[in-house]
């Protein structure tokens, strides 16, 4: 026997809730067909609501907090999705952030050695116009 499924929308023959005729909204596609005319049978939440609380399954408040457990589902799905993307771009953007400090600070390393080369060629001028400034005194 094939397992009840829920479908966004009937899309085979009738098309419908075969309770109410519905033709709108997630149904339970039973995967049975009508005996007499060879059609799917569809039932809609609002039947399956009806049913349920006939057989005492799903008393008022709860089954309230049920039907809107899809909705809330959605929902937060819908804001889970928006944050992965954020942070996907975060991500990527502290990748780019990491590569030009990386850069800079190479940068920064090159004019610090340029320095301490122009610091040393400054004291052996200053040394050798020192020593030349003693010969010539």
């Amino acid at each position: 026997m094939i397992d009840f499924i829920v479908v966004d929308s009937p899309i085979l023959p009738p098309h419908r809730c075969i309770v109410c005729t519905n033709a709108r909204g997630k149904m339970i596609d039973t995967h049975f067909t009508h005996d007499l005319s060879d059609q799917r049978i569809y039932v809609c939440r609002r039947c399956v609501k009806r049913g349920a609380q006939l057989f005492g399954l799903a008393p008022g408040e709860k089954m309230e907090l049920l039907e809107n457990a899809d909705a809330e589902l959605d929902v937060a799905k819908g804001e889970i999705e928006v944050r992965n993307e954020r942070i996907e771009k975060l991500t990527a953007g502290r990748a780019s952030d990491q590569q030009r400090i990386q850069a800079l600070e190479t940068l920064l390393e090159a004019e610090r050695n340029k320095q301490k080369t122009l610091a040393h060629v400054l004291q052996v001028a200053k040394d050798n116009l020192a020593e030349a400034n003693s010969v010539l005194v």
